[in-house]
């Protein structure tokens, strides 16, 4: 762990100062532009936990800005954000809990009439592309993963009333790749490894830039990643994020191609995806009892 500054520096001070107040009031989109510069210039190293914990309340704050007025997250917040976000949960003492809450708003928006495009940082890749769902989708520059949203997505979104008696063909998909981010979704568990980015994907209404709620698909989305590490005696298992139990939930096991380092997962649901790890000695668990009759009686159960 990181230990962090006692008292934030006087010239960082004064731009947190201006941030807030520039925050008192809902901002136009100029003004939140200018204030997203200024938290892009931020040296974090320089601000003690209590105002970063500000600092990301405010952010909190301006990316409301952008979904209200329904207009797409400016790519230099988002890096921003990100960078600043890597660097947090290292430090002594920080709660990441607000952290954690930016995240979630952040991957619930993608905007109004979204264009197709991409940036890669260092802490996170996105992708942001308009499909009518044909061919599965090759991220190579989001770590290589490909999504294929299967013929169900695809029959109820290729041609589809998206607001009132407005019709559209297709859908906004944003997928966001985050590495290391195991402290901020942290996987709760000593006998399982992540071993690939974790990953989002959302579906979203491409006139109104409102996310889509996908659930209890009987056609199943599939999506393929690269892996860090395959063992041998490894049992890859795909996880989803359930947000409001702040904890994940293994789905199935993967399907591993050797050949590719990849790993593919199915999921009747939209979510945050990762990949973790177990040596398969260690899936099951046995133990005995006797009953009151003198019984020897067993049980097993998977060691999740």
């Amino acid at each position: 762990m990181v230990t962090p500054v006692q008292v934030t520096d006087e010239i960082t001070a004064k731009a947190l100062s201006i941030i807030e107040k520039s925050l008192s009031v809902t901002p136009s989109l100029n003004q939140a532009a200018n204030i997203g510069q200024i938290i892009s210039q931020l040296n974090d190293a320089r601000i003690n936990n209590t105002d970063l914990e500000s600092l990301f309340s405010y952010i909190m704050t301006l990316v409301e800005t952008y979904k209200n007025q329904q207009t797409t997250l400016p790519p230099e917040i988002m890096k921003s954000v990100f960078a600043k976000a890597s660097i947090a949960p290292q430090r002594d003492g920080f709660s990441i809990d607000i952290l954690r809450k930016l995240f979630l708003e952040i991957q619930s928006f993608s905007g109004k009439f979204t264009q197709s495009n991409s940036f890669a940082s260092p802490q996170v890749d996105s992708s942001t592309i308009f499909s009518i769902f044909g061919n599965p989708i090759n991220l190579s520059h989001s770590n290589e993963i490909i999504l294929d949203m299967g013929t169900q997505i695809k029959d109820r979104y290729r041609d589809w009333t998206c607001e009132n008696n407005r019709k559209c063909q297709g859908a906004i998909i944003r997928v966001l790749s985050y590495r290391d981010a195991q402290e901020i979704f942290p996987v709760n568990s000593t006998t399982l490894k992540v071993q690939s980015n974790i990953i989002d994907i959302g579906l979203y209404n491409p006139n109104t830039g409102d996310g889509i709620k996908i659930s209890n698909l009987t056609d199943k989305i599939n999506f393929e990643m690269k892996i860090n590490s395959i063992g041998s005696n490894d049992k890859h298992l795909c996880l989803y994020w359930d947000a409001s139990q702040m904890t994940w939930v293994q789905m199935s096991e993967a399907f591993v191609n050797r050949t590719t380092s990849t790993g593919i997962c199915s999921s009747s649901h939209l979510s945050m995806f990762v990949v973790a790890s177990k040596t398969s000695e260690s899936i099951f668990s046995c133990s005995f009892s006797r009953g009151s009759s003198n019984t020897l009686t067993s049980s097993v159960k998977r060691s999740y």
